[in-house]
């Protein structure tokens, strides 16, 4: 009868979630090498861009769920 729809929905969301998991730590991995390379620059631009590089990661943490799910094809 060939392979169960659910189960194939399951394992889907499953590699979905365990890909979030790896576009998160990745997005932190990445801002923290980017960071201190800004902090090394002094004043108010490397405030400025700490700040600017922390609101990206953020954008790109918090739209990871809709960027796995869409590669896994979930949803």
């Amino acid at each position: 009868g060939g392979p169960n729809p659910t189960g194939i929905r399951y394992f889907r969301a499953f590699l979905a979630c365990a890909l979030q998991g790896v576009i998160i730590i990745g997005t932190l991995f990445a801002y923290r090498m980017v960071s201190s390379g800004i902090a090394s620059v002094d004043g108010a631009l490397g405030v400025l861009g700490n700040i600017m590089v922390l609101g990206a990661a953020l954008g790109f943490i918090g739209k990871s769920n809709s960027f796995a799910r869409e590669l896994c094809g979930v949803g």
